[in-house]
């Protein structure tokens, strides 16, 4: 899946065509971007604390595709994580 995920091209109405917007603000002025993204309050990024700085670490690689996959890959390691935690013990 996030083989997938990296290979999405979004179209201009996805968010997720905002969000490359976003992460390329953040990659071309560094934390100068981040600040200037928190102070515009885009989208209501004040709340969002951990949002915010998920985006700045993701804005250190190279493109934007990363986003989707790093998204995808700890989506469903924590629901395989849950999942393993959940599972019936074995009576002996």
């Amino acid at each position: 899946m996030t083989v997938l995920a990296y290979h999405i091209v979004p179209d201009e109405t996805d968010d997720l065509y905002r969000y490359y917007g976003m992460l390329d603000i953040m990659r071309e002025q560094g934390k100068a971007g981040l600040d200037y993204i928190i102070e515009r309050n885009w989208y209501d990024w004040q709340t969002f604390v951990t949002m915010r700085y998920y985006f700045y670490f993701l804005s250190f690689f190279p493109n934007n595709r990363y986003l989707a996959a790093m998204t995808m890959f700890i989506v469903y390691a924590l629901m395989f994580l849950v999942m393993y935690k959940k599972q019936p013990s074995v009576i002996r």
